[in-house]
């Protein structure tokens, strides 16, 4: 009989079985494997459809993912959702009070002003015209025009008691009106309220259009939009809204339905169309795979068994384990034979305890926890 030599014996494995790059070719070889093995786990099957043609079947998603348009949406729909913030500003009340008051002061000053005389003529004070020219504009804040020239020159004209009546009467109707809400919209008819406030003084009729005219344009709007107040509400109300998902398993259209322009996003989205391409599957995947043979090589490289520095011992290894994956998908591509608990028969633990036996008992164990992690992929339509 003739004596069977084992691959150590075998010459071209002899000179190349202590290379490095064998260990590598290797590893590649197991990643290969694996990758291949549960490619078609992980990309989802892909449907022709078309816009308001009907579905042929229930279709749902096999992945979690966003649908950012409907979340900008709901985002927009709910900032337009949100009122704006209007404050009622009950300090301008005492600041349009003091204003006026300021007008009368200035007239008080320009009454007690010198006038200068050059060369035998009398000559205002240029100063002077240049406070005439302030108390004009000192209430233009808020409104459209200044005090008119008649209005000072009727202040300038008046008695000290005249201007000390015009300047209390206009002080308390203006603080009247402004201490209640005005929107700008309501500046017209609280203007129109001040005079009659006014209207019931008794002082003489110029005298009464020069006080009307003060208090009209003192009146301004205090009740106004707080653009601050509102962008921080709109930013509450955006943090409040959840992000539209489409959840993994979740219907998307059953059997018979209509496929809308919504529908048809969803199915975008999820990858299941069949003129789109979802890399993420793909990344996904050569990542986990890289996990399993980065997480095995590390281990072989630290822990103290053959596989360490025996290349026979590490093909032997990944012979066992490859076929121990071939024979897993091999069972679940029969699936369809409709066999209850097939995968049930999948010789895992026979790939882990020849391991065991052949190598060691830490790196069969290590092996059993691979074999669940890939079985977990392969089988993931019975989990």
């Amino acid at each position: 009989m003739k004596k069977r030599t084992s691959i150590e014996h075998v010459g071209w494995w002899k000179k190349v079985k202590n290379q490095r790059y064998i260990r590598i070719l290797l590893y590649v070889l197991l990643a290969v494997v694996l990758y291949v093995s549960m490619l078609g786990n992980v990309i989802p099957d892909t449907y022709e459809v078309s816009l308001s043609s009907v579905a042929e079947e229930d279709i749902r998603s096999p992945v979690t993912v966003e649908n950012k348009a409907e979340t900008e949406s709901k985002y927009q729909e709910a900032l337009n959702s949100v009122d704006p913030v209007y404050v009622h500003k009950s300090d301008y009340a005492q600041n349009q009070v003091e204003k006026v008051n300021d007008v009368f002061e200035l007239v008080e000053q320009v009454r007690t002003e010198e006038v200068l005389t050059i060369d035998g003529e009398t000559v205002t004070d240029p100063q002077i015209e240049d406070q005439l020219s302030y108390i004009q504009e000192i209430l233009s804040s808020g409104s459209n025009r200044g005090l008119s020239e008649e209005s000072v020159e009727t202040y300038l004209d008046a008695t000290d008691s005249q201007l000390q009546i015009a300047r209390e009467t206009v002080k308390n109707a203006v603080y009247e009106s402004m201490s209640r809400v005005i929107a700008l919209d309501d500046i017209s008819s609280a203007r129109d309220e001040v005079a009659e406030k006014l209207a019931l003084t008794s002082v003489n009729q110029r005298l009464y259009e020069a006080m009307l005219e003060t208090a009209r344009i003192s009146i301004t709007a205090n009740y106004l939009y707080d653009d601050e107040a509102t962008e921080e509400l709109r930013q509450e109300m955006v943090q409040s809204i959840e992000p539209v998902m489409i959840s993994e398993g979740q219907l998307i259209v059953k059997e018979g339905e209509i496929i809308n322009h919504a529908v048809y996003e969803q199915l975008r989205l999820a990858g299941l169309l069949d003129d789109t391409f979802n890399p993420f599957p793909y990344i996904g995947l050569a990542l986990f795979v890289l996990l399993i043979v980065g997480t095995l090589a590390y281990y072989f490289k630290e822990a103290n068994t053959t596989l360490q520095n025996n290349n026979s011992h590490l093909l032997m290894y990944v012979l066992i384990f490859l076929v121990t994956v071939v024979v897993m998908k091999s069972i679940s591509l029969l699936e369809n034979l409709d066999m209850a608990s097939l995968e049930l028969i999948v010789p895992a633990a026979v790939g882990s305890m020849l391991i065991t036996s052949l190598i060691h008992f830490r790196v069969g164990l290590m092996t059993s926890m691979m074999f669940a992690l890939v079985a977990s992929v392969i089988f993931n339509h019975v989990l």
